[in-house]
């Protein structure tokens, strides 16, 4: 079983590389693993002994994703009596972030790989000149693999009461906010790779550019864990009203989570929050289609 987790911010400095740390509040001490770093066209890869290490480095420079293969020996969700099994990160910085690399910085010529990631970088930079969008959220994706002796409401309860407790407080100034769905092994994150089967679930995946700097203050569509701002969370929550639970940071002033009733029906319920919802979204045509499509991942 996967938990599959988003955490966005629409802060566009290289403070959103301390979304990475998350995963470490799940471990008795600092996590290292394997990085894998796409950069003006080339990969890397390394290895770091703790995360802070990693975000440091990663601060003074720029690119354009970064895949996370955290060890995850001795994490575990608070409330779930099993260990996590496997952790997989991948963040992605907004193409208006100063953590992006640029294309016109890519080396010209290269091999065939080469060039298709200036091409995809320069495509994404297109899509928000063409709107001129002047903000879109950075996005870390987190996929935790677990025993499936969990069952999945269990894994979505424990993982709304453990956020909310355990988020880190330097993430408030990130005004983070995102969501978590829960699957089989078709949940999965991978470098450079725009990934079919969560495509109904990612919160950017069918959003058009004009919808970016809202988000924060909605969300795409409802998902059984959603996670924000306090104000926002309970205009949702109270508009749902049996169908959620409510459940509020301790750490974090304006921080709380919402977890949908078991087994309730979401088409039904999206029409009760429309007001903070951004999808369903009316298509643009004609160029504006086509703007879109050259700035698709």
């Amino acid at each position: 079983m996967n938990l599959y987790v988003q955490i966005l911010s629409q802060l566009q400095s290289s403070d959103t590389l301390q979304m990475l740390c998350l995963p470490v509040r799940m471990a008795s001490g600092q996590l290292g693993g394997e990085a894998k770093v796409s950069s003006g066209g080339k990969l890397r890869t390394r290895r770091f002994e703790s995360v802070d290490e990693l975000i440091s480095d990663l601060a003074a420079s720029q690119f354009n994703q970064l895949e996370l293969g955290y060890k995850a020996h001795n994490c575990m969700i608070r409330g779930l009596p099993i260990p996590i099994e496997s952790i997989t990160g991948l963040f992605t910085p907004s193409a208006s972030s100063h953590l992006w690399l640029a294309s016109e910085e890519f080396p010209r010529g290269g091999n065939r790989a080469n060039r298709t990631r200036r091409l995809n970088a320069s495509a994404a930079e297109t899509a928000l000149s063409y709107f001129k969008i002047d903000r879109k959220p950075s996005i870390l994706e987190l996929v935790f693999g677990l025993d499936r002796s969990n069952g999945q409401e269990q894994v979505l309860d424990a993982f709304a009461d453990w956020i909310a407790k355990e988020i880190p407080e330097n993430l408030l100034e990130l005004g983070v906010f995102g969501c978590a769905d829960v699957g089989g092994p078709e949940y999965f994150v991978k470098l450079e790779t725009n990934v079919l089967m969560t495509a109904d679930i990612r919160m950017l995946g069918k959003l058009w550019p004009p919808a970016y700097p809202e988000l924060g203050r909605k969300f795409d569509t409802l998902h059984p864990v959603m996670f924000g701002g306090t104000s926002v969370c309970e205009s949702i929550a109270e508009a749902l009203g049996n169908n959620a639970r409510l459940v509020h940071s301790r750490a974090l002033k304006n921080f709380s989570v919402i977890r949908l009733k078991t087994g309730c029906r979401l088409n039904e319920l999206r029409n009760l929050v429309s007001n903070w919802m951004l999808l369903p979204q009316a298509k643009p045509s004609g160029e504006i289609l086509k703007a879109q499509s050259a700035g698709s991942p």
